[in-house]
């Protein structure tokens, strides 16, 4: 699959994010909800990039693409029962 440039990035945030959790410990340089908020960017970009895997990847894991057809397929008949 090899390391992508947003793989990186997120590498390096993630860090620099513990450095300023840290420093904060320690009477640090950002305040909580500095840190609550760039927590939140890393959480939030992790989300955004395994979605994507799991598009690319076109719902083939273990079954998933049957299962989530079924789903589908399930509400579309509860539209037509309204």
């Amino acid at each position: 699959m090899g390391t992508k440039w947003i793989d990186i990035l997120l590498i390096v945030f993630g860090l620099f994010m513990a450095y300023q959790i840290i420093l904060y410990l320690f009477g640090g340089s950002w305040t909580m909800d500095t840190i609550t908020l760039g927590l939140q960017f890393v959480i939030i970009t992790i989300l955004w990039v395994l979605s994507f895997e799991v598009v690319k990847n076109g719902f083939r894991i273990k079954g998933i693409d049957r299962k989530f057809d079924g789903h589908v397929r399930w509400h579309k008949s509860r539209e037509g029962a309204r």
